[in-house]
């Protein structure tokens, strides 16, 4: 089954996502709109480029959808 990464969500502050998806690991960033970096994340992607990008947004989705 494929995964929609683009699902539409109801944030509980407005910001930015900056997501950097590479062959060996996914940074991503959560900015507010004063540009502070609210949080930071590092995740090796071991090969799995889709499971390991699947793993960072439902951890921010957790953190940040309402």
């Amino acid at each position: 089954m494929p995964f929609n990464l683009f699902k539409s969500i109801s944030v509980q502050s407005k910001g930015n996502l900056g997501l950097d998806i590479g062959s060996v690991s996914i940074k991503a960033a959560v900015v507010n709109e004063k540009n502070k970096v609210l949080e930071e994340h590092y995740f090796r992607t071991r090969g799995d480029v889709i499971n390991a990008t699947k793993k960072i947004l439902d951890l921010l989705r957790a953190k940040h959808v309402a």
